[in-house]
Order: C-alpha cells, then sequence, then structure tokens
C-alpha cells in the first residue's frame, strides 16, 4: 500500500505529499478501519450537504454526535439515500 502511495504521489499526484504524515505512521487492522468507517459514509454526507447547504450539514451532522450507533447509521443510511433522516429536533418547516 506505501509503494501505490508513491506511485500515485509522483504521478497523479504530481509530488503532492499531504498524506505523507499518515502513511509514516504504523498501520495496523485499527488505522485502517478508520479509513474504511469514514469512506463508507462519504456518499451519504454528501447527498446530504448537497440537499441541505452548508450551515444546516453543519447543524446535522453535529447532531450525529448525540445519536447511539443504530440511530446514527439509519440517519446516515437515509442521507445516502438522499432523503433527510427524520430530525430528532422539531422541524420548524413540518406542517401541523
Amino acid at each position: 500500500m506505501r509503494r501505490d502511495y508513491e506511485v500515485l504521489k509522483a504521478t497523479t499526484w504530481q509530488g503532492n505529499a499531504d498524506y505523507d504524515a499518515w502513511f509514516a505512521q504504523p498501520l495496523n487492522n485499527a488505522t485502517l478501519a478508520s479509513v474504511a468507517t469514514y469512506t463508507r459514509w462519504v456518499p451519504a454526507l454528501r447527498a446530504q450537504l448537497e440537499a441541505v447547504g452548508l450551515d444546516a450539514f453543519y447543524a446535522a451532522a453535529a447532531e450525529l454526535e448525540d445519536l447511539d450507533k443504530a440511530e446514527r447509521e439509519e440517519r446516515l443510511r437515509a442521507w445516502a439515500a438522499g432523503a433527510s433522516a427524520p430530525e430528532t429536533t422539531s422541524d420548524a418547516s413540518a406542517s401541523g
């Protein structure tokens, strides 16, 4: 993986060394799992950002930390589907 990184850096990235520190650390299962966890939800995060805009995205993302794992994953799956998950706070735009 480090060799692939060096090739990518030297060719496609034209010498950009932004990830050198990350690749310099000892790579273990925990380090690699953190990358897998992050990249798993990137499409959901992008969908939500595009759907609601930056300010609302930051607020919604901040709410994620207060959810338990099951609720957080449910919300992220909804975002990935391109729909906003039910909010934990009252929604001012809801009719009623």
